[in-house]
């Protein structure tokens, strides 16, 4: 799931020093009531409302063999998942 821009929960903490309640507030921007309250929180102890980077694993594809993945789903849709692994073996590794 994508992060809510800065600009989003800069909103909802604007909304909320108006005297808008957490859960009115939730509705009205279509977030989580847990969302706003952490905003809430991070406003008040004057921490950074920016999204944080994200810390997930490093994609095993770089973006040219995702590409080409992309191609040869296009060009051989009934490929099954053994031909698949084959032909990403043969790009990330080079053989055969």
């Amino acid at each position: 799931m994508k992060a809510y821009s800065e600009d989003l929960r800069q909103k909802i903490v604007t909304a909320l020093e108006r005297g808008t309640s957490k859960p009115q507030a939730a509705r009205l921007f279509d977030v989580s009531l847990s969302s706003v309250k952490r905003y809430a929180r991070k406003a008040r102890q004057r921490d950074s409302l920016a999204p944080k980077k994200g810390s997930g694993r490093p994609p095993k594809l770089d973006e040219n063999a995702s590409r080409l993945l992309q191609e040869d789903i296009q060009e051989r849709p009934a490929a099954t998942v053994e031909q698949r692994r084959h032909f990403l073996a043969r790009i990330i590794h080079g053989g055969s």
